[in-house]
């Protein structure tokens, strides 16, 4: 028997910032945006707006993990 993936579902915090980062750029992409700057411009300033927002209580974004690893967010 296969053992049962594990799904937990948290707050993120700052350490989860470049991966939210990937996947905010990548949802954009596959909705068709097109990009106004570059991949590294934008997670400096995804990483500026984020880490500011959950550090100061402003901002909050929930994650789903499974085994560990991030598969979803939500605002």
């Amino acid at each position: 028997m296969e053992p049962v993936p594990t799904m937990n579902f948290r707050k993120a915090t700052p350490a989860d910032a470049l991966v939210l980062a990937r996947m905010r750029w990548d949802f954009r992409a596959e909705g068709g945006e097109v990009p106004i700057e570059s991949f590294d411009a934008f997670e400096r300033r995804f990483l500026a707006h984020f880490i500011t927002g959950v550090a100061d209580g402003t901002w909050t974004r929930w994650i789903a993990e499974l085994d560990g690893v991030i598969v979803a967010t939500m605002s």
